[in-house]
């Protein structure tokens, strides 16, 4: 077949991605493609401006004509990328974190392998809780420490003491509800946990949640009984340090299962403090603490605060929930206790075993049987989760045999495939 007429060949070579306010063309001159063949930048950026122009080129054909599918994995792909737009969402990076964020982007940039960015990116990750990735144990992978807010030291060790007044008083169920109060002052403390408008009602609010969920009630009876009989081996080697874990996950559920949106103003009859009850978390530090520390905080006229769990801030509760459960549990999350907090949280199983996993843990279904009633598979199964386990006996080499460190069991981040 002979060479195509003179007409067809000058559109065949005007074929090229139409976008919308950019000028996407293929290279102008014979040198210009030998240097995109030879993988050389030509002059002003033509290579890179050409694959930029031709992706977004495809990304509007896909867009246009592409089926579900392939949208759906095309979604999928870019969203376990890593690069600076990824790791730099809505608050998730400030600071050092931004630091290190664009240290991945330039490590990417510059060719570096992908270890190296893999591991600048990890450090940076906008969800994670605090964390030691040197530690080798359990209880120092998450030090509690760094999880009290700055001052609420205190308020915290008093949360646990009333956690174990209650246990051993036998309450494990809801605690007795408080007198009714009326509508109009309480609510204007909550500065918008409720109705919002502060306006004078006569009409009773509803009592706060317990301040301990029942979750938490459940897992603080269980230790007080192992304590209680001598069970060294269910308690643990630091049983005050599990209940103040419980009493801070206590805190951590309440918040997750509060409005989104809240907004503490002292103009409208208590601020913080009364927000905080209104949420079911009886000490002002401790809630503050975590609300300032974790929540996306705003202020606002008066001295008004309003905080949020939009974009990455509720998937930093979310974890940090976790985080703390369990800590709370020495770092070995029994089936039944994993079935308990399920239902605490809502999710499928699956799904907090997934979550449990960006924390470093080792999520493994049960074997059937190992809870009454639990299926062993669906969404409802149960799982056993353990924090840096220690390496099985006979390994076979001293490598495989040493302790992992919490940074090496974090799972590997994808990332993005280089231009070619």
């Amino acid at each position: 077949m002979g060479a195509p007429p003179a007409r067809l060949a000058a559109r065949l070579r005007r074929l090229e991605y139409r976008v919308t306010g950019a000028a996407a063309s293929l290279p102008s001159t014979a040198a210009d493609a030998a240097a995109l063949a030879g993988g050389e930048a030509p002059g002003d950026g033509a290579a890179a401006a050409a694959t930029a122009a031709a992706a977004a080129g495809k990304r509007t054909l896909l867009a246009a004509f592409g089926s579900h599918r392939a949208r759906r994995r095309v979604a999928a792909r870019d969203a376990g990328r890593v690069d600076d737009s990824a790791l730099g969402g809505e608050g998730a990076a400030s600071g050092v974190a931004d630091l290190v964020a664009g240290a991945a982007a330039a490590a990417v940039a510059r060719g570096d392998t992908r270890e190296a960015a893999a591991a600048a990116a990890g450090a940076a990750h906008p969800t994670r809780p605090p964390h030691d990735p040197t530690a080798t144990a359990p209880h120092a992978a998450y030090p509690l420490s760094l999880h009290t807010p700055p001052g609420a030291g205190p308020a915290l060790d008093a949360a646990a003491g009333r956690l174990a007044d209650r246990v051993a008083g036998g309450i494990v169920g809801p605690a007795p509800a408080p007198p009714a109060a009326e509508e109009g002052g309480a609510n204007r403390g909550a500065g918008g946990a409720g109705t919002g408008r502060g306006q004078d009602t006569t009409t009773t609010k509803s009592p706060p949640p317990d301040e301990f969920p029942a979750y938490v009630l459940a897992r603080a009876a269980a230790l007080a009984a192992a304590v209680d009989v001598g069970d060294a081996a269910t308690a643990g080697p630091d049983p005050a340090r599990r209940l103040r874990w419980l009493a801070l996950l206590a805190a951590l559920l309440r918040l997750r299962a509060g409005p989104r949106a809240l907004r503490a103003d002292p103009l409208r009859g208590g601020g913080m403090a009364a927000l905080c009850a209104s949420l079911g978390v009886r000490d002002p530090a401790l809630c503050g603490g975590l609300l300032e520390a974790i929540a996306s905080a705003a202020p606002g006229e008066g001295g008004s605060v309003s905080y949020s769990w939009a974009g990455t801030h509720g998937a930093a509760l979310h974890l940090r929930v976790l985080a703390a459960a369990l800590a709370a549990e020495d770092g070995d999350l029994g089936p039944p206790a994993f079935v308990a907090l399920r239902s605490e949280v809502r999710l499928p199983s699956a799904e907090l075993a997934a979550a449990f996993r960006e924390l470093g843990a080792v999520a493994v279904p049960a074997p059937a049987g190992s809870v009454p009633g639990a299926p062993a598979s669906g969404p409802t199964r149960a799982y056993r989760v353990r924090l840096l386990p220690p390496p099985p006996p006979g390994g076979g080499s001293a490598a495989g045999d040493a302790q992992a460190t919490l940074g090496e069991a974090f799972p590997a981040i994808k990332l993005g495939r280089r231009a070619k």
